[in-house]
């Protein structure tokens, strides 16, 4: 009755879910502990991220910038509770100006750090 269409239809979803699943699959233990290396703590992630958004102009980019910045802050080590208290005041973790320790180094635009910390926020304001 559907003849051929059924078998072609469900190869291609299987065609499509191994090579994706090869191309944007898991990561290694290897590649966490390369991240966490690079990331130990979440004042780091600020900075990577403020590093990663300068050259954005489009909302893809910062799209992408939010993404890591939201693993970064999954995977790296301390208490977020604390962390998301200070960030709240516009500091780190060690009570540091989140601008003049992590933004200005890349960035001297503070609409850009401010950015960081709202997404930020965003990370702080999920269930602990």
């Amino acid at each position: 009755m559907y003849g051929k269409w059924p078998i072609v239809a469900s190869l291609s979803a299987l065609l499509i879910f191994v090579v994706g699943k090869s191309l944007f699959g898991t990561e290694s233990d290897d590649d966490i502990a390369a991240f966490h290396t690079r990331y130990p703590v979440k004042d780091a992630c600020l900075g990577a991220a403020a590093e990663r958004m300068v050259p954005c102009t489009s909302p893809n980019c910062y799209q992408g910038v939010y993404l890591f910045l939201n693993r970064c802050l999954d995977q790296a080590d301390g208490d977020k509770a604390q962390f998301c208290e200070n960030v709240g005041s516009y500091l780190d973790s060690q009570e540091r100006d989140i601008f003049e320790t992590h933004c200005k180094p890349h960035s001297d635009y503070v609409s850009e750090c401010e950015k960081i910390i709202g997404y930020t926020g965003n990370y702080c304001s999920r269930i602990l």
